[in-house]
């Protein structure tokens, strides 16, 4: 009886220590698996960050570009004001009968004076302002006018006076 439960026991030892093994593998391999899936996931989070980091190089340098562009845009607004200040200003006036009367400039004739009047938004008369100092627009046909006084300076025309509004009523 004695080698009865000594043959059960060195089975059972065996068995479990089959069992033990066997349970080894599955663990290994339900590792592995883990592992693999670890390796594949880190695999799309390295390719992830590999595009975010290539999409934040085109950001930033795009983002360089626009900076150089507003301060190439700022530099032109400053340049631009700067030749604003050094424009000769002509004042000019609407009356009740409307005409339009303008302030005389020293040295006028190199400027090419024009006048410029518009209806309702829409431009009906560009004129000669030299040697002009009043008028009365021919046509003063109801609606909303706008006048000013453009000048040509460097070669552009600018406008280098106030501008005045009117409005002739129906009658």
């Amino acid at each position: 009886m004695k080698s009865f439960f000594l043959v059960l026991l060195i089975v059972c030892v065996i068995g479990l220590a089959g069992f033990g093994y066997y349970d080894m593998k599955v663990r290994n391999k339900a590792l592995s698996a883990v592992s693999k899936q670890t390796n594949e996931e880190v695999s799309k989070i390295a390719e992830a960050l590999g595009k975010v980091e290539g999409d934040v190089t085109k950001v930033s340098g795009n983002f360089e570009k626009f900076l150089r562009l507003e301060e190439e845009e700022a530099q032109k607004r400053i340049a631009a004001a700067e030749a604003q200040k050094k424009l000769p200003f002509i004042e000019i006036k609407v009356d009740e009968k409307y005409q339009i009367t303008r302030t005389v400039l020293p040295d006028e004739e190199s400027l090419k004076l024009t006048w410029n009047i518009y209806r309702d938004g829409k431009k009906v008369q560009g004129r000669n302002a030299a040697n002009e100092s009043a008028f009365t627009y021919f046509a003063n046909r109801p609606g909303i006018y706008t006048v000013y006084v453009t000048g040509s300076i460097d070669g552009t025309y600018r406008v280098v006076s106030n501008v005045v509004f009117y409005e002739v009523e129906e009658k």
